[in-house]
């Protein structure tokens, strides 16, 4: 093909191509190299092929972000944002996704503490604002269930 064959369309996508196999690559030889949390600043500058176009993982980081339910306990926070970058990791390609999970810190994380420190935050919460089953207080029901297995949730 020649040069003069491709549009500006084309030109532009190239160019994006390039950009994201050179940061992706610089990201790569960090992240095998030195495997760390050190590197999610340099995993969110990586352009990765995000809804048919290159987007920056901080930008993927944001869009994600942005749909989370809110919530005033941050380990319940924490734990509806690992769940929304597991679900968007699932439609990346392999590199994409170590990117998008270096970048938003769960790369070195466990699921289950993390998922049971939620519960267990959430559990808190309520002992605290309704007290606790054992005051005395028929009227309270408690919502958690101490038998629950928290590996399970996604």
């Amino acid at each position: 093909m020649q040069a003069t064959e491709l549009t500006a369309h084309d030109r532009e996508w190239l160019h994006q191509h390039a950009q994201a196999c050179k940061l992706g690559f610089d990201f790569m030889l960090q992240d095998v190299l030195r495997p760390c949390a050190a590197n999610a600043t340099a995993a969110q500058i990586v352009p990765i092929w995000y809804k048919g176009a290159y987007e920056d993982v901080s930008t993927v980081l944001k869009f994600i972000e942005k749909d989370l339910p809110r919530s005033q306990i941050f380990e319940q926070w924490e734990h509806y944002r690992y769940q929304a970058v597991i679900r968007v990791c699932r439609s990346l390609s392999q590199f994409d996704a170590r990117a998008l999970l270096v970048a938003s810190g769960f790369a070195y994380q466990d699921a289950n503490v993390m998922c049971k420190q939620a519960g267990e935050a959430v559990a808190y919460a309520i002992r605290e604002l309704y007290g606790d089953e054992n005051d005395g207080d028929d009227d309270f029901e408690s919502d958690t269930d101490d038998e629950f297995d928290w590996s399970t949730v996604e």
